[in-house]
């Protein structure tokens, strides 16, 4: 059977896309790639309306803005304008041109050239069409040899190195050649390759996330091109032997999402995980969807164009699809819910309406359009981070409940040394702790390439490594999202096709710090999240650890604490100089530092307004607001009413011999004079009008427990909790954690934590410690609780049950005199009641 779009007069573009996988090939007329003569028909007739008539006048200055004015309203001068162009292309090189006249090799990005093509095909002579396809041809011939092999995943970088491939993909649908289009679709590096090898975990690019902007929109139009001619299999219906799809690809963006950041004023906001060197410096960046900001500025911009991912055959950038084509374009192909929510959350101030581009034939969208979609905790185990939410319904996206993201050991490319910090903690809508980077351009220096600039721990001065992929054990119930991860690599790095930033050393390393077995757990409630961090020097040797968070705002001094001014954090932790020369270092000391030398001088960091408590060996509180810092709170950019909610977060650390904690002002910049400190096109991360605070507590010993918890809160009042011990042994902790909301709402729980202290051979085996047949169960227990588990455990009390997940199999809790159902792993069984006291299981000997 073979169907031609001369055949489909009088479909719609909605069921043009509907249309199920055909085997045959199409050899439409052109146009098609853009916009068939069916689609200019619809078009044209949507024009008539108002909403139309007004895009009209915002068409773009560019390429799309130019064919479509030429295809849908007839601008002939449009239409000559793109013609020159196209023409230029003939003969061009596939390097192509940069500024400097020099060859730009895999940066070249010419996919525009197949759509001027494709539009203006009819108005060009025999001999142009000729010229033009002799051109395409030869840039795909030459293109498809890129690679012999496909690439290592980690060793490419993809905004840099797949434009050029992008280009010649949308050219070999541009002339229509079956064999040609399934050559170099299934060419090393190509499209069969990014989508079915490259992806982790099915899904997530594996540079930092927002290069993606560089490929997105490229990929969907090549994938709406090969619907066009009837390879659809190819595109859209293409599965990767991993799960992935291009739809899954370009819905990982989805899968990144915060909730909604709520500002007075302003348009919904929804931020995403980020991480790696363009993280940058403000608290709101990085967005699914960008808010209107109250003072007018933000919302969103429907192309991008940089010199990094891509110049055409001129040297110009190239002109590419931002995030609302891409969801655009998504919810024409596939007309699902979850689309126009997202879509409809960028609508401008004012308006109830998302009025879309004229480009792909969407209707406007209202804000009580669209539903969002459900969301849940995940592991993303290859591309090396987690993210846990505690609401897991479609409510999530709007909920003041809390998310957090914790970064694993796997390296990935534009990677900053982030290993087993938090990415991000947002609750009430906002974020709570942010990382920040202070480089002058790209990160790096002792800041921005290690974990004093992120919500992690520092051992001595090292920079902390990549491993690759760790065992992760994770559990998702109702009351408690946990996951635990360990600095053991189970599918290790090699060191060798990597491409790591010049800061970075180039060796692999088999601990994130040397000589350190370290894992970090997290327990994420409604409530607050509960992070355990240990530590311990394999070769029993004494080491310095510094456990640091970033919150936007001040420092709250509670009732009899005393904060005195102190130096020591910066002549310890701060006071790195300039490098000498590295080869004078041992090589395992250079494994762990900067890659960079250079003579003595001032140090990389100079802190401010430090403080500090007392050395301790109790317990420690610290207590953080979001302030204005500013002269004038209605000069603000987020408004005034964003600070009268008086957010803050109160971190809680259990005991432990030798404590200190310190607070000190977040870094804007490196120290004058030291090496990334210099301008470099204007793009220093700028000072945030938020401010901010940090917060380090330092130990010193072969080994150390950091047991936190973090209770964000609003109205300016904390929450009543009590924070305790029940037991701690060098194998695993429980403890207490009950109090009273700022709303009146009650807490009792219990957090059961096993340190996995496996041999290394014994957890590549079995990753997860509570999947481990051979696992003991432990007991923890005090005079008056007792807990018997294997790996991790969580008990909620409540005024009618005892909740109980994990791996729990007894315990003896105390419960008030009420009687109160059991219910494990979300089925009821039944317990003893004796009085107060609740008991049920069989009791491990400790």
């Amino acid at each position: 059977m073979r169907i031609h779009f001369a055949r489909l007069s009088g479909i719609s573009l909605l069921a043009i896309f509907a249309l199920p996988v055909m085997a045959d090939f199409l050899a439409p007329a052109h146009p098609y790639m853009l916009w068939t003569k069916e689609d200019q028909q619809s078009i044209q007739k949507r024009l008539t309306e108002d909403w139309a008539k007004q895009r009209v006048t915002e068409l773009p200055a560019n390429t799309f803005g130019r064919l479509f004015r030429y295809q849908m309203l007839g601008d002939q001068k449009a239409g000559d304008e793109e013609r020159k162009y196209l023409l230029s292309f003939i003969n061009s090189p596939l390097d192509g041109i940069s500024d400097n006249g020099g060859g730009s090799g895999l940066h070249t990005a010419n996919y525009l050239a197949a759509m001027r093509y494709d539009v203006l095909y009819d108005t060009l002579t025999p001999q142009q069409r000729a010229q033009i396809e002799e051109t395409f041809r030869g840039h795909i011939a030459q293109d498809i040899k890129t690679w012999k092999t496909d690439p290592a995943k980690l060793g490419i970088l993809p905004n840099l190195a797949l434009p050029r491939r992008c280009g010649t993909l949308m050219m070999s649908v541009a002339l229509g050649d079956e064999k040609l289009i399934r050559e170099l679709w299934d060419a090393p590096g190509s499209f069969r390759w990014f989508i079915g090898d490259y992806l982790s975990d099915g899904r997530f690019y594996n540079e930092e996330f927002a290069k993606m902007s560089s490929l997105m929109g490229e990929l969907l139009l090549y994938a709406r091109g090969l619907d066009r001619v009837g390879l659809t299999e190819l595109g859209f219906g293409f599965k990767g032997k991993n799960g992935a799809t291009l739809e899954r690809y370009a819905g990982s963006y989805i899968d990144l999402g915060y909730p909604e950041t709520l500002m007075p004023g302003a348009t919904p906001g929804i931020q995403r995980i980020s991480m790696g060197d363009t993280r940058g410096g403000q608290l709101l960046r990085h967005f699914l969807v960008e808010p209107y900001f109250p003072d007018g500025s933000g919302g969103w911009n429907e192309w991008y164009s940089a010199n990094m991912n891509g110049r055409d055959h001129r040297g110009a950038k190239v002109v590419m699809l931002q995030t609302p084509q891409w969801f655009e374009i998504l919810a024409a192909r596939f007309p699902k819910e979850e689309y126009k929510f997202f879509l409809a959350c960028m609508h401008k101030p004012g308006e109830n309406f998302y009025y879309p581009t004229l480009f792909w034939g969407l209707d406007p969208i209202s804000v009580k359009d669209g539903k969002p979609p459900e969301v849940r905790s995940y592991v993303a185990d290859q591309r090396g981070f987690a993210l846990l939410r505690a609401n897991e319904t479609p409510e999530y996206w709007t909920s003041p409940a809390p998310a957090v993201a914790m970064q694993l050991a796997q390296f990935y490319v534009h990677y900053t040394n982030d290993c087993f910090s938090l990415l991000g903690y947002q609750q009430f809508n906002r974020p709570i702790y942010s990382n920040r980077s202070i480089s002058a351009g790209y990160n790096g220096g002792p800041w921005d390439m290690t974990n004093r600039g992120e919500c992690g721990v520092v051992v001595d001065q090292e920079m902390v490594q990549p491993i690759g992929q760790t065992p992760n054990r994770r559990d998702f119930s109702a009351d408690v999202k946990f996951v635990s991860t360990r600095g053991i690599p189970i599918v290790p790095l090699t060191g060798k096709n990597e491409a790591r930033s010049s800061d970075q050393p180039k060796e692999a390393v088999s601990r994130i710090y040397s000589n350190i077995d370290a894992s970090r757990s997290l327990f994420l409630t409604d409530r607050y999240l509960f992070d355990v961090f240990f530590l311990r020097d394999e070769q029993a040797k004494p080491r310095d650890f510094y456990w640091l968070v970033h919150a936007p705002g001040s420092l709250v001094e509670e009732a009899g604490q005393k904060w005195t001014p102190s130096d020591e954090l910066q002549n310890t932790l701060f006071a790195t100089q300039w490098q000498g020369n590295l080869d004078a270092l041992s090589p395992e000391a250079r494994r762990y530092r900067l890659a960079t030398e250079g003579s003595q001088g001032p140090p990389w960091v100079t802190i401010s307004g430090a403080r500090q408590l007392a050395v301790t060996d109790g317990a420690i509180s610290v207590d953080m607001l979001q302030t204005y810092h500013g002269a004038d709170v209605s000069k603000s950019r987020f408004g005034a009413e964003w600070y009268a909610r008086k957010i803050g977060v109160r971190v809680s650390m259990l005991a432990e011999t030798g404590t200190t904690a310190w607070a000190f002002d977040t870094p804007e910049g490196y120290t004058p004079g030291s090496p990334r400190s210099a301008a470099n096109k204007d793009e220093r991360a700028s000072g945030a009008e938020w401010g901010g605070v940090s917060i380090a507590v330092h130990r010193h010993g072969a080994r150390t427990v950091f047991a936190a918890l973090h209770e964000p809160y609003e109205n300016g009042r904390a929450n009543e909790t009590a924070f305790r011990s029940i037991q701690r042994t060098d194998a695993g902790l429980a403890v207490a954690i009950t109090g009273k909301c700022a709303d009146g709402t009650a807490f009792d729980d219990r957090a059961l934590l096993q340190f996995d202290d496996r041999d290394e051979a014994v957890v590549k085996l079995n990753p997860e410690l509570e999947k481990d047949p051979a696992a003991k169960p432990m007991t923890l227990e005090d005079g008056q609780e007792s807990f018997t588990f294997v790996g991790h455990g969580f008990v909620r009390i409540t005024p009618t049950e005892v909740r109980i997940s994990g791996p729990v199999t007894a315990i003896r809790l105390r419960v008030g005199e009420s009687q109160r159902r059991l219910v494990v792993n979300e089925k009821e069984v039944a317990g003893t009641q004796d009085g107060n006291v609740l008991v049920w299981g069989s009791r491990a000997e400790p």
